[in-house]
């Protein structure tokens, strides 16, 4: 596209050039006006090339590269390190545990806390029912859940702090 308007941009500068010209038939006059065509093309087409070396060429959007991963892989950010399964599987447990309490908090009274914490971790991570039937009860088999209370808790952690 940008392309395309440089050739327009130029085309139209030539025309300007041409106008008085148009009369004369010059030779020398037309050589010129080429090559100050040229000089100007390739430097509209250098500045455009200057302005879009940071885009990417692929036109898909994140979202679209995650959906063709397992909803596990998609749970990661593109970490400086590869994680396991178990501590993606943590990192899930502890985001839900984190939603429960939250909304245990700011809804004292209500009983869907489990439910309201499932739905948004199943739309974050677009799990299917299966997966997320399959993560619950994978989580409660091994404890995850106690473990990510333990860990938002502080529970269980070494404290590297020298006391005076």
């Amino acid at each position: 596209m940008g392309v395309f308007i440089a050739v327009i941009i130029i085309l139209v500068l030539i025309l300007y050039a041409v106008k008085d010209l148009l009369a004369e038939k010059d030779f020398a006059s037309w050589i010129n006006i080429a090559l100050t065509s040229l000089v100007l093309f390739t430097v509209i087409l250098s500045i455009f090339m200057i302005l879009n070396k940071g885009e990417k060429t692929n036109n898909s959007s994140p979202a679209e590269n995650n959906n063709n991963k397992p909803a596990a892989e998609a749970a990661q950010e593109k970490p400086a390190e590869e994680k396991s399964d178990e501590e993606v599987m943590l990192e899930i447990a502890e985001e839900y545990t984190l939603i429960e309490n939250d909304y245990r908090k700011s809804n004292p009274s209500a009983q869907d806390y489990e439910e309201v914490a499932s739905n948004y971790i199943k739309q974050k991570y677009k799990f299917t029912d299966e997966e997320w039937s399959s993560f619950m009860q994978h989580a409660k088999e091994t404890g995850l859940f106690d473990k990510a209370r333990a860990k938002i808790s502080g529970d269980g952690e070494i404290d590297y702090l020298i006391a005076k």
